[in-house]
């Protein structure tokens, strides 16, 4: 008997999992990683990727992971070089 996967859990799943990735990639220790996203997660009530997002990257910029140029609108990561790559699978 093959067991159905409910779509909320699969969704949430994924969008836990790439916020991990994303962070993990910025050579993050695994139990900080960990924290940010649950927080993250937390403060968006896991409603969508975008929101999860927007929240991880609130709380790098107040931690001071990321910081942005006063010149730009785009982030400039602090922790370059050097920054650990990761691939990420794109979203179907």
């Amino acid at each position: 008997m093959k067991k159905e996967i409910d779509p909320v859990l699969a969704t949430s799943a994924r969008i836990c999992d790439r916020a991990l990735l994303y962070v993990y990639g910025l050579n993050i220790p695994p139990i900080n990683c960990l924290e940010l996203v649950l927080e993250s997660l937390q403060r968006a009530q896991v409603q969508s990727m975008p929101l999860v997002m927007d929240e991880l990257r609130k709380l790098l910029f107040a931690r001071g992971i990321l910081r942005k140029d006063l010149n730009s609108d785009a982030p400039i990561l602090t922790s370059t070089p050097p920054l650990n790559r990761r691939s990420m699978i794109s979203e179907k």
